[in-house]
């Protein structure tokens, strides 16, 4: 598919899943998505062309249980708070993308406590000789795929 993503889809309140990933999209993610489908379990919109932040409505998507964003252009700061506010999430990949700021030590208490809930958790944590810097660094232990 290539395009925008439709804001029609913000007019599904009933929707569940929206799986978009590996595509052509391009331009932002639709605030109407996050304002009207509150009832979304899945968000799975990675390796598009998608520009832009993300929304801070995300922290409202409180059935949330699986997000990838990875592999696009979205700029901002990685979103801890919005992620915080999101008691079901277990998949969280938000690598290969342009945001800044830190994983959270809260964040990686609930992947990394017994019991925690977060069982995938991917950022821009790694480096090298060529990225001697994280983009986004992770505490150790919490973030189990580090990318550039």
């Amino acid at each position: 598919m290539t395009g925008t993503i439709p804001t029609q889809f913000g007019n599904l309140p009933e929707l569940i899943i929206l799986d978009l990933d590996s595509n052509q999209l391009t331009g932002t993610i639709p605030e109407a998505i996050f304002e009207t489908a509150t009832g979304l379990q899945q968000l799975d919109l990675d390796s598009n062309n998608l520009t832009g932040t993300i929304s801070t409505l995300l922290g409202t998507l409180t059935s949330l249980s699986f997000l990838q964003l990875h592999v696009n252009e979205l700029t901002g700061t990685f979103p801890n708070e919005e992620l915080l506010n999101l008691p079901l999430l277990t998949v969280i990949s938000l690598s290969d993308l342009e945001l800044t700021g830190t994983v959270s030590s809260e964040l990686c208490e609930r992947r990394n406590t017994v019991g925690g809930i977060i069982t995938n958790l991917w950022a821009d944590c790694a480096t090298s000789a060529a990225v001697p810097v994280a983009q986004v660094p992770c505490p150790a232990g919490c973030c189990n795929t580090c990318e550039f």
